[in-house]
């Protein structure tokens, strides 16, 4: 969007454009549905083709294991990932793709303008745009995400997305970890718990070695409990704690000044210290700062968690130095075709 008090355009997300044309800030954008297909450079036939060959890797799988057959670890890795780009694939059934050329919005008043009158008049009080109070509200999952997205930046280990350094933002941040509606997490959660779940089916696969076995035992075990145990405590720290987290923070500025007047010595560095470490956002907004009771266990959960899947993928390229017999027959397709 154009406005007035500032250098160049600034990226709007769908809640601020609609608090914008709803007050009469700017103009709804005149884009047809065809308009907006047209700038989706994702070719329909190659994501058919992609869904036919999982579909078929999934019918040759099951069945194998209806045959009698044996399946390998790898195979069953596989799965579980299938299993999530089915979901992927249907919520992204209407996302346009590699999108190059923004749409430039026009706005009738100046910046200054739309802060005064929305209540917020220190125009250097924001984090990535003027606008982003209009969506300020804190997301458990956000927060957790981008402070672990953090973490890469501070290794120069830009993961996912290349750091952002304009001030304002001169995009939208792809790191966001939108907050959705109650129905849309229950869907979400049906492809997390079948996707934790898949290498537990491999619980009496065969193995080379017994400590290989019980090894993927835990490692699938924990990787259940991570997606079950995780998301519900993900759930309630949502709904519940965090507010009553925030219900008992002070104001920055009277925690800022708490802190200035006490005077300098080891403990108040240390606290420093852990209260930089619990915020790794670039300007470090408030908003940014993980609970404790959030950072320390899913920390604990995480480390865990990229250990199973780290020892899991491992194990599915080992365990095929040795293999039973069964692996390498075919699947008789000519049982399902009727004869008569």
């Amino acid at each position: 969007m154009e406005v007035e008090g500032l250098e160049r355009p600034m990226p709007l997300n769908a809640e601020q454009l609609f608090w914008l044309v709803e007050r009469g800030y700017v103009e709804m954008p005149a884009l047809s549905r065809d308009e907006i297909r047209d700038k989706n450079k994702s070719d329909g036939l190659a994501r058919l083709l992609t869904i036919g060959q999982t579909l078929w890797f999934i019918a040759s799988s099951v069945t194998r294991v209806g045959q009698g057959l044996s399946i390998t670890t790898l195979e069953l890795t596989t799965v579980s990932f299938i299993i999530v780009l089915f979901g992927t694939s249907y919520c992204w059934l209407h996302k346009p793709s590699d999108v190059l050329r923004p749409v430039i919005i026009k706005c009738n008043s100046t910046i200054s303008i739309i802060r005064n009158e929305a209540g917020y008049h220190d125009p250097e009080d924001y984090t990535t745009t003027p606008l982003d109070f209009i969506n300020r509200e804190d997301y458990v999952m956000d927060m957790i995400w981008k402070y672990y997205v953090g973490i890469l930046y501070k290794m120069r280990i830009p993961l996912f997305s290349r750091p952002i350094k304009a001030r304002p933002y001169d995009r939208n941040c792809n790191t966001d970890f939108l907050k959705t509606e109650l129905d849309f997490e229950l869907f979400a959660g049906v492809f997390i718990f079948a996707f934790s779940a898949t290498t537990m089916c491999a619980w009496n696969f065969y193995f080379p070695t017994p400590v290989e076995r019980l090894l993927w035992r835990c490692a699938s075990a924990f990787t259940l409990i991570f997606g079950v145990v995780g998301g519900l405590y993900m759930w309630l720290w949502h709904l519940v704690l965090l507010d009553k987290h925030k219900a008992k923070q002070l104001p920055t500025s009277e925690a800022s000044s708490m802190v200035s007047d006490q005077p300098k010595g080891a403990h108040n560095g240390v606290k420093s210290l852990f209260m930089k470490v619990r915020n790794l956002s670039t300007y470090e907004e408030p908003t940014s700062r993980l609970p404790l009771g959030v950072l320390a266990p899913v920390t604990a959960f995480c480390v865990l968690y990229c250990l199973s899947r780290a020892y899991i993928l491992i194990e599915d390229v080992v365990s095929l130095r040795s293999l039973p017999a069964s692996v390498y027959a075919t699947v008789e397709w000519s049982q399902y075709i009727p004869h008569f």
